[in-house]
C-alpha cells in the first residue's frame, strides 16, 4: 500500500483548476468553492465520522444522465474517491474549523 498523501501533494492535485472555479476571500489559499463545496476543506461523513477532502471536480454517469460529481480523498490515504455533488452534500458536512 502506498503513504498517504502529503499536505503538499493534496495541493498539487488541487492546482488543475477550469476559470470557473471561485476563489473565495474568506477561504485558505488554494481552497476553491464551486458547487457549494469547499476544496481542500476538510468533510465529516455523516455515519462513520472520518475525515474526507475534496480535490477535484469531475462528471459521472447516473441512470444514462451525466451528473457533477466531486473527487476526493480520506484523510491519511491517497485513494481517490467520486460521488454525485448532490450525494456528497448529502452525507458530507465541512468540519467546524474549515468554515
Amino acid at each position: 500500500m502506498s503513504e498517504p498523501l502529503t499536505a503538499e501533494e493534496i495541493e498539487e492535485l488541487m492546482g488543475i483548476f477550469d476559470e470557473d472555479y471561485n476563489k473565495s476571500e474568506e477561504t485558505a489559499a488554494n481552497s476553491f468553492l464551486k458547487n457549494d463545496i469547499l476544496l481542500g476543506g476538510e468533510y465529516e461523513h455523516y455515519r462513520n465520522k472520518n475525515l474526507y477532502v475534496p480535490i477535484d471536480f469531475a462528471k459521472i454517469q447516473i441512470n444514462n444522465k451525466w451528473v457533477d460529481a466531486v473527487i476526493y480523498i480520506a484523510v491519511g490515504s491517497n485513494i481517490k474517491y467520486v460521488r454525485s455533488v448532490d450525494e456528497f452534500m448529502r452525507k458530507f458536512e465541512l468540519t467546524e474549523h474549515c468554515e
